[in-house]
């Protein structure tokens, strides 16, 4: 970063909070190495705007409310992150998700000029020099781009130590190669490059590219899990934020790789579309861990709304689930592990049913199945499905009862009685 703007923007106090993460974002920036031009680009474009503010408020001739400079902080860590996604992009991930990082580098100019109008120093913007500045940035990185995909493809094992893939990320790696070669435009170089990667794994590995992919499938190389963003977790695996497709999602990491019970769980909640049921936007069963891609919700579950909102209307939130549990019933599925960590809310505060792991379709399953272990959480299940190991509507039904005790109560049913005593299925809650 340029020593005397520095100190320039160290002058004004209030522009220190921006100053800091500017300066994170320059340390990020010395170690992208795709794209490389246009992220210098957009770094020192917000150099430049984070500079005209300060010495348009050193002057006293710009509109420097709280609002506006906190505005310009969030705009400032929007590159910022940026640069850490940037940073730490594999080649063949900077490559697939070209567009996307095209995409978001102009995004962040846009916030830049949004965030000078703003503080109303319009004069001091030369729109011409910066699209100049960017559109060169943009020649420089394709011509590096093409001169590298020609050295590349030319020696497979330069290629395969560019990749840098490791044996259990192939199968998701030529998923996506493969993908990408079906459904994008790409240029003769970069589609040469991708082919000829995809030819080299099959030499060096025991992997052959997929023959077909669920339409569902999301790779690793599609979305971009942002820093120090992990949101919870549990006996499944790891609950993170991330980008996909322009949009704030969670991905659930799973902590084991049964394949086939995921495949049920996302073609189960895949289909699904309800104003109380958490959209379920896809997954990956070919990385390591797989994982599932949903809707971000912006409070959590249920309990820690309620921990945050005790003011908030339980009778509406249990009337929300109902309505969510009816429509799964009437599309003749049963959840299976209704409790209140399975029920998220989303911004607007309602309450949206989660977690399809144990989620069948009815007709599935025949009455004459011998029993088996009863699967979900016992403090939330009926007495016949303890005996008998069978979910049913109404097993569902018991459990949604057991999730309006919780919701009133603010503590999870037969939570101080030992598991043998609930397992005996002859325990009676008193209402709180």
């Amino acid at each position: 970063m340029d020593l005397a703007i520095r100190g320039a923007i160290e002058a004004v106090s209030s522009l220190h909070p921006a100053l800091s993460v500017l300066t994170t974002a320059w340390e990020f920036y010395a170690t992208v190495k795709y794209s490389k031009a246009k992220c210098r680009s957009l770094i020192m474009r917000a150099q430049r705007v984070l500079y005209e503010v300060s010495e348009a408020m050193r002057e006293n001739r710009c509109e420097s409310s709280v609002s506006n400079l906190r505005r310009l902080e969030s705009n400032l860590e929007f590159v910022r992150n940026t640069m850490i996604v940037q940073a730490s992009m594999p080649f063949l991930k900077s490559l697939l998700r070209l567009d996307d990082i095209n995409a978001t580098l102009e995004e962040g100019h846009q916030n830049l000029t949004d965030c000078l109008v703003a503080f109303q120093i319009r004069s001091h913007v030369n729109i011409e020099k910066h699209i100049e500045e960017y559109e060169s940035a943009r020649r420089e990185d394709a011509h590096e781009l093409k001169q590298l995909c020609g050295q590349l493809v030319q020696n497979e094992k330069k290629l395969l130590l560019h990749l840098n893939i490791r044996d259990e990320d192939v199968p998701e790696a030529m998923l996506a190669m493969q993908r990408e070669l079906t459904q994008s435009n790409l240029l003769s170089d970069q589609r040469t490059l991708i082919e000829t990667g995809l030819v080299a794994l099959q030499h060096s590995t025991r992997y052959e590219p997929p023959k077909e992919t669920p339409t569902w499938a999301i790779t690793y190389y599609d979305v971009d899990v942002d820093p120090g963003s992990e949101l919870g977790g549990g006996g499944f695996g790891i609950v993170t934020k991330a980008q996909w497709r322009g949009l704030q999602v969670a991905v659930k990491r799973m902590k084991t790789n049964n394949t086939k019970a995921l495949v049920r769980e996302v073609e189960t909640w895949i289909r699904l579309r309800h104003d109380h049921i958490v959209p379920c936007y896809g997954a990956s069963v070919s990385a390591d861990p797989p994982f599932i891609v949903l809707r971000y919700m912006q409070h959590g579950h249920l309990l820690q709304y309620l921990q945050a909102h005790p003011e908030a209307n339980r009778v509406q939130l249990i009337f929300e689930v109902s309505l969510g549990l009816r429509h799964l019933h009437g599309e003749r599925i049963v959840h299976g592990d209704i409790k209140g960590v399975n029920i998220l809310v989303d911004d607007a505060g309602k309450a949206c049913i989660t977690d399809f792991g144990l989620a069948f379709k009815v007709e599935s399953v025949r009455n004459d199945d011998p029993p088996k272990r009863a699967a979900g959480t016992l403090r939330y299940m009926a007495p016949e499905l303890i005996q008998t190991g069978r979910l049913t509507y109404a097993t569902d039904v018991y459990a949604f009862g057991m999730l309006i005790y919780e919701t009133f109560a603010g503590c999870q049913p037969f939570a101080m009685e030992l598991k043998k005593d609930v397992l005996s299925g002859k325990l009676v809650l008193e209402r709180p």
